[in-house]
């Protein structure tokens, strides 16, 4: 029997806080900021995770739903990572200086 090709997908959703008063939130995210779910690096956007698409080409189908990655290390228990920018490197905690957070999704597809 042939082993079924299975690929996993990682999106990243993405928040900002104004101040550190204020929640994180997608709202505040600034034009040129990573939008609210994209790739590791914000050159992929996407609105909501069930707009992120199969990988390219034919045959690619969904093998489960979305799930937090919790694995690694620098989280928070709920998969969160803080910066002060989406470029400057990432913490496992809050703090006065972040301003941004990020938390990676990941979804498996299987090649049929």
């Amino acid at each position: 029997s042939r082993r079924r090709q299975m690929r996993t997908v990682e999106v990243y959703e993405n928040e900002r806080r104004l101040t550190v008063l204020r929640k994180y939130s997608a709202d505040d995210l600034f034009p040129l900021d990573y939008s609210h779910y994209s790739d590791e690096y914000g050159t992929q956007r996407w609105s909501s995770l069930e707009e992120v698409p199969l990988p390219d080409g034919d045959g690619w189908r969904w093998a489960s739903p979305f799930r937090v990655d919790y694995d690694g290390g620098n989280k928070n228990d709920e998969g969160w990572q803080f910066g002060i920018h989406f470029n400057t490197g990432w913490l496992s905690a809050s703090n006065a200086l972040t301003h941004v957070r990020r938390r990676r999704w990941i979804r498996d597809a299987e090649y049929a």
